[in-house]
């Protein structure tokens, strides 16, 4: 994954703008980078501010990206995974 999102995702985690990495998904990355993306926030989600501290949001988030990282080998539309994965996240977590 180019070392731009990287940057960019982190301080989305960081900030806990969830809302904000599902626009910077939709808008800047390829299909073939959704795997690396889903990687990249299974590394790194627990740097949200609410899931830093409360360990049972953080365990319900690395499930909901487990099951969004299974899929995006099976979906014929990454986005739309990620998407969704995203949409469970808000569910959970809620956004900033």
């Amino acid at each position: 994954m180019c070392g731009r999102y990287q940057f960019k995702l982190l301080n989305l985690i960081v900030a806990g703008d969830l809302r904000g990495i599902r626009k910077l998904v939709s808008k800047q990355v390829s299909s073939e980078q959704i795997s690396e993306v889903i990687e990249f926030l299974w590394n790194n989600i627990h740097k949200h501010p609410k899931l830093a501290v409360d360990r049972d949001l953080a365990e319900q988030a690395l499930v909901i990206i487990a099951e969004a990282e299974y899929r995006s080998n099976l979906t014929a539309i990454p986005h739309l995974n990620f998407e969704a994965m995203c949409i469970k996240l808000f569910n959970v977590v809620g956004d900033n």
